[in-house]
């Protein structure tokens, strides 16, 4: 294709929810600030309909941005350490399937791609009229699922700023992304899976069950518990076993929570700080410290508490609770 601009990436990514926090497709979820836009217009995007749609365009140092004409809110979004290929497509012809179209149609919303057909049995072709096309494609394995977008700019002199833009940026915003230690992405990866629904209801069903087992010695107490020698009977070794079970449990789960949201995210988070608190007196009666039986029960009751973290409504409530107010 003639005027290939550009560059090509290879690189697997982790697949990320945008609501994940600190993920790096955070980025195509809001339209660039004001301050931070390299170029902001109006352009056209051909649609699958084969039409041109106008459409605002912005891009900034991170990612390329679309949104309807006068609009903030973004429609679409690449991000720029995705951009693979950038690709100058004026006066190329593309394959088209659909029925030729000889005659240019336009109505308020979009206008109709001329298309020529060339010689009977040949594909139809869109041909682009205007010297100012722009080709971009991302990665099959990341956010855009490798979409292909082709945007009109509006002269030649835009034209040529976009492509020279867009080819710098994003060789930046990709070498930028690489840079990335290690200890970061297994951070993202690690987030990812920690804070998946699957996980977290694994965690309540386990500080349901503790609950429970915690309820069950509280009940039979030292009657049910104890031989007459003051040792433990089997019932007594079960629970004290698998309460140690639960701790050992807690605290991988509880490490994890640690690395993926090291350091600021995990100690100024309330909820946080509670779960260290409970997990780190649970692992100290665990050692050469004798804690009270009255207190040990105390801390396994706690761990319930822990649910709420877990229970977005709750945690919102908690969390406005603490919030100091004036009188």
């Amino acid at each position: 294709m003639p005027g290939l601009v550009g560059i090509i990436r290879s690189k697997t990514l982790p697949v990320l929810t945008p609501d994940v926090k600190n993920n790096p497709y955070a980025i195509a979820m809001k339209f660039p600030d004001e301050s931070a836009r390299l170029f902001d217009g109006e352009l056209k995007l051909l649609l699958m309909d084969g039409a041109w749609h106008p459409r605002r365009l912005a891009y900034s140092n991170d990612v390329i941005a679309f949104a309807l004409p006068g609009s903030l809110k973004i429609v679409d979004a690449i991000p720029l350490f995705e951009l693979v290929e950038v690709v100058n497509m004026s006066d190329t012809d593309v394959v088209h399937t659909s029925p030729s179209i000889d005659e240019e149609e336009s109505d308020s919303k979009s206008v109709k791609v001329n298309r020529t057909q060339k010689k009977s049995g040949d594909s139809n072709k869109v041909k682009f009229r205007h010297a100012v096309q722009l080709c971009t494609k991302t990665e099959g394995d990341g956010y855009n699922s490798g979409r292909q977008y082709i945007i009109q700019a509006r002269n030649e002199q835009e034209h040529k700023k976009i492509i020279k833009d867009l080819t710098r940026l994003s060789k930046l915003a990709t070498d930028k992304f690489l840079a990335k230690s290690q200890f970061e992405k297994a951070q993202e990866i690690t987030r990812h899976y920690y804070k998946s629904t699957s996980f977290q209801i694994f965690v309540a069903v386990l500080i349901v069950a503790n609950f429970a087992a915690t309820a069950t010695d509280a009940q039979l107490g030292p009657a049910g518990l104890d031989n007459s020698d003051g040792s433990k009977n089997g019932v007594g070794l079960f629970l004290q076993d698998l309460d140690s079970a639960f701790t050992a449990i807690f605290t991988v789960e509880l490490l994890i929570n640690m690395f993926a949201h090291w350091f600021m995210p995990f100690f100024s988070d309330m909820w946080c700080m509670f779960d260290l608190f409970i997990v780190s007196m649970s692992l100290i009666s665990l050692g050469p410290v004798d804690l009270p039986a009255s207190i040990l029960r105390c801390l396994r009751a706690f761990r319930v508490l822990r649910l709420f973290a877990r229970i977005k409504a709750v945690r919102q409530v908690f969390s406005v609770l603490s919030i100091p107010h004036s009188p």
